[in-house]
């Protein structure tokens, strides 16, 4: 659309053709925003409908009109939708998408149309041995993420866990046989086949929310994350080791598992404080010098006015 509006504003395009109306923008503020730019370039816009000169008062009141009414037809479909699915949910049928962890969709068993959850049990499996070495084990999340990932218990769409990443699936609820429908007006819940039972859940949900040991409550800074790079093109981000107490910037290209985009260069953290220490010793020597300011001011300028057509266009 940005595109089409600069080649617009250079006198490249003479008809903008549109399937729709309601395709030539999700509501009828940004529509009328398009369609000033090209009325005041001299478009034409053309629909199945018709062609409607944008300068003529009668026919650009008929094109607000017509994106009007097609804003509200998609605002009723969209509303009836979300009605369906809300019944569909509150009558403890599956109201549609992926589904969680653990669970596979399948036909209503009673013959119905509608669709239920079931349990998958394979990947239910890896979520009840994460159980069993978080509560049975004494593991953290952390440690059975790894011993998952050893014993080759992947998620469905990984080769291997994040610890966070499994975590946040031994929250759901949907373990313990409540799936929670989220709308804004509120969730609804949904019985499904419990994979653990209910006081296991609870017992995981306070092992998973616990500070792992060692690990102090200052939250470290690491000002520099996202703005170093490595010789190799990855990003610098910022990284605490637990065994000695230090923190450390490292490359996001450093990890064994994508070995064909490993980081080449060594070593693949750099200690933190140090690095830290010479960034600031060339920044501080920077602000110390007038005419470097000077030039950075000099340059800002330039590109604020050089860019204000494009930000206009943005806005």
């Amino acid at each position: 659309m940005m595109d089409l509006l600069s080649a617009v504003d250079r006198g490249e395009v003479d008809v903008v053709l549109v399937v729709d109306e309601s395709r030539l923008s999700r509501d009828d503020l940004t529509g009328a925003v398009i369609r000033d730019r090209l009325s005041r370039a001299g478009v034409t816009l053309a629909t199945p409908a018709g062609e409607h000169d944008l300068d003529d008062p009668t026919q650009r009141f008929t094109a607000k009109v017509l994106a009007a009414v097609h804003e509200m037809e998609q605002g009723l479909r969209t509303a009836k939708t979300q009605r369906g699915l809300r019944a569909t949910a509150s009558n403890g049928f599956w109201p549609g998408g992926p589904a969680p962890f653990g669970y596979r969709v399948v036909p209503d068993p009673a013959g119905s149309s509608h669709k239920v959850l079931a349990i998958d049990e394979s990947e239910a499996a890896v979520l009840q041995r994460a159980v069993q070495l978080i509560l049975d084990e004494g593991l953290s999340a952390w440690h059975a993420c790894r011993q998952l990932n050893a014993e080759g218990l992947g998620p469905r769409y990984a080769d291997r866990w994040h610890w966070r990443n499994l975590a946040r699936t031994l929250k759901m609820t949907t373990l313990a046989g409540t799936w929670l429908y989220r709308q804004p007006d509120g969730a609804i819940p949904v019985e499904v086949p419990a994979i653990v039972t209910l006081d296991r859940w609870e017992a995981v949900q306070v092992r998973v929310r616990e500070r792992p040991s060692g690990v102090p409550k200052k939250q470290h800074s690491y000002p520099l994350t996202g703005r170093l790079r490595c010789q190799c093109g990855g990003s610098l981000s910022g990284v605490w080791r637990r065994e000695n107490n230090r923190r450390y910037y490292q490359c996001s290209m450093k990890s064994s598992e994508f070995d064909e985009k490993r980081c080449p260069f060594y070593p693949k953290q750099r200690p933190a404080d140090e690095l830290e220490r010479r960034v600031w010793s060339v920044v501080s020597a920077a602000l110390s010098d007038p005419e470097y300011l000077e030039g950075l001011i000099t340059a800002a300028q330039h590109d604020r006015e050089t860019a204000a057509p494009t930000q206009a266009d943005q806005l």
